[in-house]
């Protein structure tokens, strides 16, 4: 009887209500970005005569593109956003106000950069003498962005030294997160915020990082694995599993051992001697 009473209301029965939510959402309601009110390429926008443009291209106020970019069709760069020289962004990227995509950069389709991104600025690298002045190590790569990807606001990925620093398809990494060059992330990792990945070091597919995960460089990390509890992760991580803790360890163990730690102050004033 309940279901005849609502006959006349269409609904939708789905096995993964915040998946149905978010493809309907993305469908019907999304802020519709094109929709900004200036003129499709804004006066105030500097445009190489050499950049190739889709027609239907959205160039924000104060846009910079610069010499041999390449954008692809319904790419939106809003307000202030710049792309430096020899920089490509695939077809249905946004790069949000502010952010910044490096000289020969590689963007890929359907992206999101949010506001205040930079990609492909010189990483922290330089050489030493014996008195330990520094000198700079010019950063000859770039930065290779998947599809499907979006970067939180304010994040960086740094150019590489030599190759790539390279971000597969799929990864979505939340605001302030710090990518050293020449890191590869695997597709469809998720990065939350202010999670640190320093040079060299490559991270499986799929893998999850908590808020302030820090990985240290030259590391591999196995697809699948989740890093939680700001994992401190200094050591290769070869299988894949919940790891939590600093240094990380089983995610299981690491309960444990928290659990432990609780109680050792209790413990050790049982053995006091008094005084």
């Amino acid at each position: 009887d309940k279901y005849r009473e609502c006959s006349s209301v269409p609904f939708l029965v789905s096995q993964n209500v915040r998946l149905a939510q978010a493809l309907i959402r993305q469908a019907y309601v999304d802020r519709d970005l094109r929709a900004s009110g200036w003129d499709p390429i804004h006066v105030s926008a500097v445009i190489h005569d050499s950049a190739s443009i889709a027609d239907d291209v959205r160039v924000g106020p104060g846009v910079v593109v610069s010499q041999n970019v390449k954008i692809g069709a319904g790419v939106i760069l809003m307000s202030n956003a710049v792309i430096e020289e020899g920089a490509s962004i695939g077809a249905g990227t946004v790069i949000h106000p502010n952010a910044v995509i490096g000289y020969e950069c590689v963007i890929g389709k359907r992206c999101i950069i949010k506001s205040g991104c930079i990609v492909g600025m010189e990483g922290f690298g330089f050489a030493q003498d014996r008195q330990r002045k520094s000198y700079r190590m010019p950063h000859l790569g770039n930065v290779v962005i998947g599809d499907d990807v979006v970067l939180g606001a304010n994040c960086n990925v740094d150019r590489a030294v030599f190759k790539e620093t390279r971000i597969g398809n799929g990864c979505k990494l939340d605001a302030l997160c710090h990518i050293a060059h020449n890191v590869e992330l695997g597709e469809d990792c998720l990065l939350a915020a202010q999670t640190c990945i320093a040079g060299s070091t490559r991270v499986g597919s799929r893998t999850m990082c908590s808020g302030q995960t820090g990985i240290l460089d030259h590391l591999t990390i196995a697809e699948d694995v989740v890093l939680t509890q700001r994992a401190g992760v200094i050591k290769n991580i070869d299988q894949p599993g919940i790891y939590a803790g600093h240094p990380v360890q089983p995610v299981r163990q690491y309960f444990k051992n928290m659990a432990i730690m609780a109680k050792l102050s209790d413990k050790l004033a049982r053995f006091k001697v008094p005084s």
